[in-house]
């Protein structure tokens, strides 16, 4: 049994041009994100927020909603996500603070 809740929808968008990361560098090797949303905006809105923080917002190419994860690829994009049952980015994998999985700063201990 899966339980999601019915109002969020998967989201796979494809952008124009790359997306600067969380992290202040620029850029992946492929412009997509995966997103659970309530809306296509509200999608866009956690990009803006987690991802594009103080930068515009690139062009969209094409989105793809409530599609069947299943049908990523095993071997570059199912491995990397986060959690797509909840609300926010999966992919590329960010946690809370807006950094890509690995791609934490030194904390001194």
């Amino acid at each position: 049994m899966t339980i999601r809740n019915p109002l969020l929808h998967f989201y796979w968008i494809d952008f124009v041009s790359s997306l600067p990361s969380g992290d202040g560098g620029y850029g992946w090797v492929r412009a997509v994100c995966g997103v659970t949303a309530f809306t296509l905006d509200d999608a866009l809105y956690l990009i803006s927020t987690q991802l594009c923080v103080g930068r515009p917002l690139p062009t969209v190419r094409t989105v793809i909603e409530d599609f069947n994860l299943a049908t990523l690829d095993p071997g570059h994009v199912r491995c990397h996500i986060g959690g797509p049952i909840f609300r926010g980015v999966w992919y590329p994998n960010i946690d809370s603070q807006g950094y890509r999985k690995g791609q934490y700063p030194e904390v001194a201990l």
